[in-house]
C-alpha cells in the first residue's frame, strides 16, 4: 500500500472573486491577510520558497507576475526570507522572469544596506605588499601560505560594515570576505574551478584585490598557488556543511 501524508491542521484557504487582473496585486495581499497570521505560525525569519510557473514568455503561459511579486512583499514584511526559483522546460526561470516584467516588480522589494566584503580588506597596494614575502622574487617557487583570508582584512573596516548590518532590515553582503562581516540569515557559496580561474587569467584577468595589472599568466598562476586558492579552501570548508546554496559560476556569464 502506497503511505499518505495527512495534515493535522487544515490548510487556511481564501477565494476572492477578481474580475480584473489589474487588481490582482491588492487581492492577493488582502486574501494573505484573511488566511495568514491568524492562522499559521510566525514567518518571522522563515525561509520561504515562492515557486511562480515561469514556462515561457507567452501569455498564460507563468504565473501573474504581479500577484508573485505581491505575495514576495507580504512575506518580506512578515518578515520571512523569501526566494524565488523555478526550473522551466524551456529557456532559464531568470530571462522568462525579465521578459514578463516580474524582474522588475521584484527588483523595488531588495535590500535597503548593500555592503561589499572586498572593502574591508587591505588596499590593493598594501595586498601586494603583504603578499611579497609569500610569493619570493624566484619566477616558479614561493611558500605555500600558512595565513588565512581575515589576516588580509581591517579591523576598523570589519567593524564599520557589521554595524551597517546591524542597522540594516533587508542587507546583502557580497563579495571575496563577505563570512567575514556576519554570518547571515541565508549563505549562497559562489564556486569556480582553478582550471576555469587559469583559463580566465590567460584571456587578461587579474588577480584578486591586486594593483598589478598585465602580469603574465604564470604569474597570476603562482599567485593563486601559493596564496589566494590556500586561503579560498579554508573558507570553503569552513562554509560548505551551512551554506544554503551552492553557486557554480565555471560558466562565464551564466551561474
Amino acid at each position: 500500500m502506497p503511505a499518505y501524508t495527512t495534515f493535522s491542521d487544515p490548510i487556511p484557504l481564501c477565494l476572492l472573486p477578481c474580475p480584473d487582473l489589474r487588481a490582482a496585486a491588492t487581492l492577493t495581499s488582502r486574501a494573505l491577510e484573511q488566511a495568514g497570521p491568524g492562522h499559521m505560525r510566525s514567518l518571522r525569519g522563515a525561509k520561504v520558497l515562492v515557486k511562480p510557473n515561469l514556462l515561457t514568455a507567452t501569455p498564460l503561459a507563468c504565473t501573474s507576475p504581479e500577484v508573485t511579486a505581491a505575495v514576495c512583499s507580504w512575506l518580506l514584511d512578515q518578515g520571512a526570507r523569501v526566494t524565488v526559483l523555478d526550473s522551466p522546460g524551456f529557456g532559464r526561470a531568470e530571462s522568462v522572469a525579465r521578459a514578463i516584467g516580474l524582474a522588475d516588480l521584484l527588483r523595488p522589494l531588495g535590500f535597503d544596506t548593500v555592503v561589499h566584503a572586498d572593502d574591508c580588506a587591505l588596499d590593493p597596494a598594501q595586498l601586494d605588499a603583504a603578499l611579497a614575502r609569500d610569493l619570493t622574487g624566484d619566477r616558479v617557487f614561493g611558500i605555500m601560505t600558512v595565513r588565512q583570508l581575515a589576516d588580509f582584512y581591517l579591523p576598523e573596516r570589519l567593524a564599520a560594515a557589521r554595524a551597517r548590518v546591524a542597522a540594516g532590515q533587508r542587507v546583502l553582503v557580497y563579495g571575496v570576505g563577505a563570512t567575514l562581516v556576519c554570518g547571515g540569515d541565508v549563505l549562497v557559496y559562489a564556486d569556480i574551478t582553478r582550471w576555469e580561474l587559469q583559463l580566465r587569467f590567460r584571456r587578461g584577468a587579474d588577480n584578486w584585490r591586486t594593483a598589478q595589472h598585465g602580469l603574465p599568466k604564470l604569474s597570476k598562476y603562482k599567485r593563486g598557488y601559493f596564496a589566494e586558492w590556500r586561503w579560498g579552501d579554508k573558507v570553503k570548508k569552513d562554509c560548505l556543511p551551512r551554506l544554503d546554496v551552492y553557486l557554480d559560476t565555471t560558466t562565464e556569464g551564466s551561474p
